[in-house]
């Protein structure tokens, strides 16, 4: 139980996603992403309702799956390479959270399963800057993890900005629901840094040899143990 802790609902997006603030409402310590709140699930809470494994705003990634997939995304980002915020599954319980409903009309509060993700404290997103302010080199990690992940929602909105330690800007990316599909219908506008400036910049050595020692198939079978991922889902990694 999420004793203390304040959940808030976001305004934006079609699956829910929880603020989980401390006890005093004044600092965000999370954020919690229910399974079954997804877009297209049992209990989503802006009318997006629909049973589980529901074909959702994508193909290849069903309702209830995406969870898993931001949790993906972070065991991926070997060497923390692109700066996905630490993220776990996690059973959580709140009176906040979407209520289940019985089949005589009542509503309880129950245990979910959901991506849990520390939170990052940003000043932005991408899409509110000029893209040429941002680091070639976190364009590229960025991109690495895209394309290995066959990012289907990499927009401008869930890439945050924060201050750098080395530059002006850094670049946080969030929200990898939309991802690890299991076929492939990805567009160039599925990528925002794809039209950008940095990603006609020649490779970095650093980023050169840490593709060189990326392993799909290793990447494929640590998703199959540790998520449960459905194969054709892995599929395009090598698994």
């Amino acid at each position: 139980m999420l004793s203390g802790i304040q959940p808030r609902l976001t305004d934006e997006g079609t699956g829910a996603t929880y603020m989980l603030r401390d006890s005093l409402n004044r600092a965000t310590l999370a954020v919690f992403k229910p399974k079954d709140e997804e877009a297209f699930a049992p209990q989503n809470p802006r009318g997006y309702e629909a049973p589980e494994n529901t074909p959702g705003l994508r193909q290849g990634v069903l309702s209830t799956q995406q969870a898993a997939r931001e949790v993906a995304a972070y065991l991926l980002d070997h060497q923390k390479f692109a700066a996905v915020p630490e993220t776990t599954l996690a059973h959580a319980k709140h009176p906040k959270f979407s209520r289940v409903k019985a089949k005589n009309g009542s509503e309880k509060t129950v245990w979910k399963i959901g991506a849990l993700q520390a939170f990052v404290e940003t000043k932005d997103t991408a899409g509110n800057l000029a893209a040429q302010v941002f680091p070639v080199v976190d364009v590229q990690r960025i991109g690495i993890l895209d394309v290995r992940i066959v990012n289907l929602d990499r927009n401008d909105g869930n890439l945050l900005v924060r201050h750098g330690r080395t530059s002006k800007y850094e670049l946080v990316p969030i929200d990898h629901g939309l991802s690890l599909p299991d076929r492939l219908e990805v567009y160039t506008v599925d990528m925002a840094w794809m039209s950008w400036p940095q990603a006609r910049q020649p490779w970095g050595q650093r980023e050169l040899a840490y593709i060189r020692r990326l392993n799909g198939a290793r990447d494929a079978k640590l998703l199959a143990k540790c998520l449960r991922i459905r194969r054709g889902g892995l599929r395009l990694m090598g698994g």
